[in-house]
């Protein structure tokens, strides 16, 4: 599990990390990933993820920075993708970091945070939804589900 904190629950999030590794230290096949890192990578056969909130990074900027954090994985794997949060609905943009690399999906995720009073009050809407992917030779399945 990748723990990424937001721009508004920095330290709720990483507590609930600690949670986490507390919880699944002992159990064979679960990794916690709580590290500081606001951009974190999953290399995984040959599909290499990126997770960042979002809220910092220029979003065409990020296809290098994975590039260039992540040289090894960034060389071998077929499909490159980042999972964005901060706007809190779905999207993606495919970007083309130069002529020698093939492209990288950002995707900004849909959120199950319902808008706080910030968010209400400057009109921004967006439905409540979870996603959750499968991944193989690429993302081959996409699992949503929207509370009612």
């Amino acid at each position: 599990m990748v723990v990424v904190s937001g721009n508004h629950d920095t330290q709720r999030t990483y507590f609930l990390g600690e949670v986490l590794q507390g919880r699944f230290h002992k159990t064979a096949g679960v990794t916690i990933d709580n590290g500081p890192s606001q951009r974190k990578y999953v290399s995984w056969r040959n599909n290499l993820i990126g997770f960042t909130h979002g809220c910092h990074e220029k979003h065409q900027s990020l296809p290098m920075l994975m590039a260039n954090e992540q040289r090894a994985a960034w060389a071998t794997a077929q499909h490159k993708e980042w999972h964005l949060g901060h706007f809190h609905s779905k999207s993606s943009k495919i970007f083309y970091p130069n002529a020698e690399h093939q492209s990288v999906l950002v995707k900004v995720v849909p959120s199950l945070c319902p808008a706080d009073a910030w968010t209400a009050s400057m009109g921004y809407s967006s439905k409540l939804a979870a996603e959750a992917y499968y991944w193989e030779d690429g993302c081959v399945a996409t699992f949503s589900h929207s509370p009612s």
